[in-house]
C-alpha cells in the first residue's frame, strides 16, 4: 500500500505534553478520516502493512513507541487525549509528508484547526483574533450534520479575543448546531493573489448554487469602454419585470437585452417605465414620457409622436410561446442626471399575427428631469408575462 510518513511529531519520534507542560504518559492518539469522527487506519511501517492501534497509546515519555504512516491520497484528522480522554489538540486535514495526491484534494481549502462554537444558522465563533482571515467575500467550507457546506463571510468581528463570523450558505442552507471544522479558502478577498485577468477596475460579481460559481465579468469593447452585466431576470408569469439595484452613476449608458418575452394577452405591446424613488413607485402621469418611434410592418412604415404615460419599447405581440416574443436592445443614456430629460433609443422586432414579423424602433423621453433614475419597469400593457425569455441588463463603463 502507498503511504506517506504522518507530518510534523505525528510521523516519527515526537514528544506530547499536558497544557501543563508535563510529559504525556499513557496519552492517547486517535486517528480519523478528515473533518469525520470515523476512525481511520494509519499504518507504522513504510510499506503500509501494519496497522496502528487507535488509539496509539503514548509511551510513559510521551511518544509514539512506533512511527506514523497515511495512506497516500487520504487527509486525516488525529486528536490528542490525556490517558482519561481530556482532549489535548485535534489537528485536521493532515496530509502526509510529500502526498501531492492528497495536497491536489484539498489545496484550495485551509482549516483553521480550531474548535467553532455554534451560534444560530448564519454565524459561528472561534477563539482569537481571526478577522484578519475572514474578510468578507471569503469562501468557506464548514462540516456540520448536514454534511459539507459551502458559503461566504458577509462580516466578522472580535470582541474579548473571540470571533463572530457570519456567513451566508449556498443554495439556501444553514450553519447547524453540529458545526465541528471551519476552513477558509486559500483566495483571500482583500489584496487578492488571483492574477489580473481583466481590465483593473471592471466589476466582476460572482454568485454560487449549489457550490458552482456563475461569473459576470466585463467584455472589453473595441473604444477602450467595458460593457458590464449588472443583471438578468429570466422572465416569470409576472406582471412587471423590475430593475432596481446598482444605480450609482457607474454607467454613462445601459443596454437591456430583450430575447423572446412573450406576453400573456394577444396583441400587447411592451412598455418601459422609470422610478425616482427606488422602485417604490414607477412614474405613469400622462406626460412623463414622450415617444417619437416608426415602426416597419407588412412592408409599410408608420411613425407618430405623443406625449405617454410609458415609452413603448415594443409593438403589439401575438403573444404565444409558438410565435416567440420580443426580442431586441433598449439603450438609456444618462439616467442619473438630475437636470436633464432621460433618453431612451430601442431597436425591436417581434411577430403580430395580423401582419407578420415587424421591426420598431423608437426614441423615447423620460421628461421628468429634477432627480436621477434609480428603478426601471418593464410591463405588457395588458395581463402578464408569460414564462421564459430573460432581460439582461448592461452597463457601459465611463471611459
Amino acid at each position: 500500500m502507498a503511504v506517506n510518513l504522518a507530518p510534523g511529531p505525528f510521523g516519527a519520534g515526537g514528544q506530547f505534553f499536558t497544557s501543563g507542560g508535563v510529559v504525556l504518559n499513557a496519552g492517547l492518539l486517535y486517528q480519523y478520516a478528515a473533518g469525520t469522527t470515523t476512525p481511520q487506519a494509519t499504518y507504522t511501517t513504510s510499506a503500509g502493512n501494519v496497522q496502528s492501534a487507535n488509539p496509539v497509546i503514548l509511551t510513559a515519555d510521551g511518544r509514539n513507541a512506533n512511527e506514523m504512516w497515511f495512506t497516500a491520497g487520504l487527509a486525516d484528522k488525529l486528536i490528542l487525549t490525556d490517558a482519561i480522554g481530556n482532549v489535548i489538540g485535534t489537528w485536521d486535514n493532515l496530509s502526509g509528508i510529500n502526498d501531492f495526491s492528497a495536497l491536489a484534494i484539498n489545496s484550495e481549502w485551509t482549516p483553521t484547526n480550531l474548535t467553532p462554537i455554534f451560534v444560530n444558522t448564519t454565524s459561528f465563533t472561534l477563539p482569537g483574533d481571526q478577522t484578519g482571515i475572514f474578510k468578507t467575500n471569503r469562501r468557506v467550507r464548514l462540516v456540520e450534520t448536514a454534511g459539507t457546506v459551502y458559503g461566504v463571510v458577509t462580516s466578522s468581528t472580535v470582541l474579548s479575543s473571540v470571533t463572530t463570523v457570519n456567513v451566508t450558505i449556498d443554495s439556501g442552507g444553514v450553519v447547524d448546531s453540529g458545526l465541528s471544522v471551519v476552513s477558509y479558502g486559500i483566495i483571500n478577498s482583500v489584496n487578492t493573489s488571483m492574477p489580473q485577468i481583466i481590465t483593473a477596475g471592471t466589476q466582476v460579481t460572482v454568485t454560487y448554487a449549489a457550490g458552482v460559481p456563475t461569473i459576470n465579468a466585463a467584455v472589453t469593447a473595441v473604444n477602450g469602454a467595458s460593457l458590464v452585466l449588472i443583471q438578468r431576470i429570466a422572465v416569470t408569469a409576472v406582471a412587471n419585470i423590475d430593475f432596481l439595484t446598482g444605480f450609482d452613476g457607474t454607467f454613462d449608458q445601459e443596454i437591456y437585452v430583450v430575447t423572446n418575452v412573450v406576453p400573456g394577452t394577444a396583441d400587447s405591446s411592451l412598455s418601459m417605465r422609470f422610478s425616482q424613488d427606488a422602485g417604490a413607485t414607477f412614474k405613469s402621469g400622462g406626460t412623463d414620457y414622450s415617444n417619437n418611434f416608426n415602426t416597419v410592418s407588412a412592408g409599410a412604415n408608420a411613425a407618430a409622436s405623443a406625449a405617454a404615460s410609458a415609452i413603448t419599447v415594443g409593438q403589439n405581440c401575438s403573444g404565444t410561446a409558438t410565435d416567440g416574443g420580443w426580442n431586441g436592445e433598449i439603450k438609456t443614456y444618462g439616467i442619473t442626471d438630475t437636470t436633464h430629460s432621460k433618453n431612451v433609443g430601442i431597436f425591436m422586432c417581434n411577430f403580430r399575427t395580423a401582419v407578420g414579423m415587424q421591426l420598431y424602433t423608437n426614441y423615447g423621453l423620460f421628461t421628468l428631469n429634477t432627480a436621477a433614475v434609480n428603478g426601471v419597469r418593464f410591463l405588457p400593457s395588458a395581463g402578464s408575462f408569460l414564462a421564459g425569455g430573460s432581460i439582461a441588463r448592461y452597463g457601459v463603463r465611463k471611459a
